[in-house]
């Protein structure tokens, strides 16, 4: 997974360097919102499997080597860079928040699948447009930057582009309608991608400098207080809410740590690949 996801980056970097800033930009965030859509169309990728559960850690691991090695920096170094960097903390924390709220309370009966459903898709648009929002600022560093933080979204999109497909189903939509449904959902983050890359355009370097530690704030949100509280309900409990015995938690949580180690080294690997 480390080199797969080395090598990708390294050939996507190549191949969108004849491409002007702005067109590698929406290109990527094209490639991160599409694929995930895709791939859990056509791979039997279950929301409760242990693939999609070893993909959470993972891009946990790759978002934050992302920040560690390409956002911060750049965020330490921006005028007013900490009161930027909490604020995108707080943004994608009221997005998160609105995006559980209008998730939240699927029922059983049929009508309310369907609203469930509808209502799903509403919520999974508002992250990925901060995903897109993310991507861009990301871009406004380097094409590195902005490549390697299109793989970590994905590979955090694909767990929950899983768990929508279920849910579309549940809701009793033909598989290709549900297709349909996530991928134009997933188009949202080229919206975000393209609202980023606007600001920079209008503002110039003055937007770089806000940018960058805005999307760093919301990649640590997204890694600390999205997806690792996920990993460690899922390290402690079975899929019934059950704690689980001291072996197999033990069994679970070093799985988690190889996973995020793998997603730190895919991520170095792609640095050390540039850099030669």
């Amino acid at each position: 997974m480390r080199f797969l996801s080395a090598q990708t980056t390294e050939v996507g970097t190549r191949a969108t360097d004849t491409l002007s800033h702005q067109q590698a930009a929406l290109l990527w965030s094209a490639i991160s919102g599409m694929m995930s859509a895709l791939l859990v169309y056509f791979l039997p990728l279950s929301s409760k499997g242990m693939l999609a559960r070893l993909l959470q850690p993972f891009a946990a691991g790759a978002l934050l080597a992302d920040c560690a090695l390409h956002l911060l920096p750049a965020t330490t170094s921006a005028p007013s860079g900490g009161a930027y960097l909490m604020l995108g903390v707080l943004c994608m924390f009221v997005l998160d928040a609105c995006a559980r709220h209008l998730s939240g309370g699927h029922c059983t009966a049929h009508s309310n699948r369907v609203s469930a459903a509808v209502v799903n898709l509403a919520a999974d648009g508002v992250h990925n447009f901060a995903d897109g929002l993310a991507i861009g600022a990301a871009f406004s560093a380097s094409r590195r930057a902005g490549a390697t933080t299109a793989l970590a979204v994905l590979a955090h999109e694909l767990p929950q582009e899983a768990a929508d497909f279920a849910v579309l189903l549940r809701a009793g939509w033909r598989r290709w309608v549900a297709l349909a449904a996530n991928v134009a959902c997933a188009a949202v983050s080229l919206a975000g991608t393209a609202a980023a890359l606007a600001l920079e355009s209008a503002v110039g370097e003055r937007a770089r400098e806000s940018l960058l530690p805005l999307a760093a704030g919301a990649l640590l949100y997204l890694a600390l207080a999205a997806i690792l509280p996920e990993v460690v309900r899922e390290v402690n409990e079975d899929d019934e809410g059950k704690m689980l015995s001291g072996v197999r938690m033990v069994g679970r949580l070093l799985a988690v740590l190889v996973a995020a180690a793998v997603g730190v080294a895919g991520v170095a690997a792609v640095e050390l690949l540039h850099d030669h």
